[in-house]
């Protein structure tokens, strides 16, 4: 039961809050997704609003988090995180091992990660939807700087920490064997050995079915 709550609660940060932050975006332009976000005060939230909102927050969780594999995942990667080659021969034995690891620091970095796109974007939704005569608090903006800072920082180590781990736990492969190709695309590549499709700990898995990490 303590493994279930564990990992619910990985991916409630992974994704649900930086979806949730999405839609909250997305409300400054839409009345639907306002709607879910809020009721009148002599109405109670209903059950169908709470649906909807949950949905919508996990469809842009998954969405925000493919934009983060696509540019924040290779700006680490270019910028000193280096992806480790990890060798997978042993790989059912340590699997509880791996499993730890994941959800002690790659779903950290899901979401400073996850959240770091998701604030840019509700950045800019209420910086569109300002009328023309009013300007973008000081306060607002120092905040969002200073936030997005935090959340840069706290990802690339959070990255760090869960490629160090794996490499202790793992080991890689040859230098021969892990010089040739694009890490982020190579079957065994530790981004794509961080999950499977129902949230379980997979090497080697990356399809056009499969999830983003």
């Amino acid at each position: 039961m303590v493994e279930l709550s564990q990992r619910n609660f990985g991916l409630l940060i992974a994704y649900l809050i930086p979806g949730f932050v999405v839609v909250w975006g997305a409300g400054y332009f839409s009345e639907t997704a306002q709607s879910w976000l809020s009721a009148l005060p002599d109405q109670a939230p209903t059950v169908g609003g709470f649906l909807y909102l949950t949905v919508a927050s996990v469809a842009a969780g998954v969405t925000v988090s493919a934009i983060r594999w696509a540019i924040i995942d290779r700006l680490h990667h270019w910028t000193g995180v280096r992806m480790p080659d990890w060798d997978f021969a042993d790989y059912p034995s340590k699997l509880a091992a791996f499993d730890a690891i994941v959800q002690d620091h790659y779903r950290y970095y899901q979401f400073y990660a996850n959240m770091l796109v998701a604030v840019v974007f509700l950045f800019v939704a209420r910086l569109a939807t300002l009328p023309e005569t009013a300007a973008m608090p000081l306060w607002m903006v120092t905040g969002f700087v200073l936030l997005e800072t935090v959340l840069v920082a706290g990802s690339r180590d959070a990255l760090r920490r869960y490629y160090t781990r794996g490499t202790r736990l793992l080991g890689v492969l040859s230098e021969t064997r892990s010089s040739g190709g694009d890490d982020a695309s190579r079957p065994g590549s530790a981004a794509a050995s961080a999950e499977s499709g129902d949230g379980s700990v997979t090497p080697g898995r990356r399809g056009a079915g499969s999830r983003r990490e």
